[in-house]
C-alpha cells in the first residue's frame, strides 16, 4: 500500500489555503449538527406542548360538564337545608327520600409529569411554562374542593336511612350542608379562575373521552333508590352509590 506523504507547504498562502480549507470542514460539521439537534429540539418542544394543552383541554371539560348538572346542585343544597329546618325533631323523615351527590371528575396530570421528567418542558419559554403551571394549579385546586364535597355530601347522604332527626343528628347535618356550599364556592371559584388562566396560554377546551359521569343530584328527592339507581347512568350498569 501506498502512503502519500503531505506536500510541503511552499508558501505562506498555501498554508492559508490549506488551514480556512479545515476550518470550514470543521465549522460546517459543527453547524450540520447544531441544526440536527436543533430540529431535534424543536420536535420534542412541539410535541411536549401538544401532549400538554391536549391534557389541559381535556380537564377543562370538567367545568363543562360540571356546569351541566350545577343547578341540581345549587337546587338540592337548598332543598335539604329545607328538610332540615322543617323536619321536626324525634318524627320519621319522608320517605323515599334520595339525596343524590354531584359526580366527581378526576383531573389527570400525567402528560405535564412525563414531559417534566423528561425535561421536555424545559424547551419551552419560562413565561410558556409558568402559565401551564398556574392552569394545572388551578385544577388542582378544583380537584381538592371536589374531594372535600364528596365527603360533605357523604354525610348528607344518611338522610336516606336516618330514622329521624334530634338535636345531635341535625347539628352534624348542619355542618355537612355548610361544608358542603363551601365546596361548591371553591369549585365555581376555580373554574372561573382557571377558564381565565387557561385562555391567557391559549389552551381551549377539548371535549373529553370520557363519560359525562352520573346525574345523581339531579333525581328527584322523592324517588325510591333502586329507581334512582337507575337514573344515575342510563344505559350503562350503575355501580350502587354509598
Amino acid at each position: 500500500m501506498d502512503i502519500h506523504k503531505p506536500k510541503p507547504w511552499h508558501s505562506f498562502r498555501e498554508f492559508l489555503k490549506e488551514y480556512l480549507i479545515i476550518v470550514v470542514g470543521v465549522l460546517t460539521a459543527l453547524a450540520a449538527e447544531q441544526g440536527v439537534a436543533a430540529l431535534h429540539d424543536h420536535s420534542l418542544r412541539n410535541d411536549a406542548r401538544e401532549a400538554i394543552r391536549g391534557e389541559l383541554g381535556e380537564n377543562l371539560d370538567d367545568f363543562r360538564r360540571r356546569d351541566a348538572i350545577q343547578d341540581c346542585i345549587d337546587k338540592r343544597l337548598v332543598q335539604v337545608e329545607a328538610l332540615l329546618v322543617s323536619a321536626p325533631l324525634g318524627e320519621k323523615l319522608p320517605r323515599p327520600l334520595w339525596i343524590g351527590r354531584p359526580q366527581v371528575w378526576s383531573v389527570v396530570d400525567s402528560r405535564w409529569a412525563a414531559a417534566t421528567s423528561g425535561a421536555r418542558t424545559a424547551l419551552l419559554s419560562p413565561d410558556e411554562q409558568a402559565g401551564y403551571a398556574e392552569v394545572y394549579s388551578g385544577m388542582r385546586a378544583f380537584d381538592e374542593a371536589q374531594r372535600i364535597e364528596q365527603f360533605a355530601w357523604a354525610r348528607l347522604r344518611s338522610l336516606e336511612t336516618l330514622p329521624a332527626l334530634d338535636v345531635d343528628s341535625r347539628g352534624r347535618l348542619v355542618e355537612a350542608l355548610q361544608d358542603a356550599r363551601y365546596a361548591n364556592f371553591r369549585i365555581r371559584v376555580a373554574a372561573v379562575q382557571t377558564r381565565e388562566q387557561a385562555d391567557a396560554v391559549g389552551v381551549k377546551t377539548r371535549r373529553s373521552p370520557y363519560s359525562e359521569g352520573s346525574r345523581s343530584v339531579c333525581i328527584p328527592m322523592d324517588t325510591r333508590r333502586e329507581d334512582a339507581m337507575r337514573l344515575t347512568t342510563p344505559g350503562r350498569t350503575a355501580i350502587a352509590e354509598p
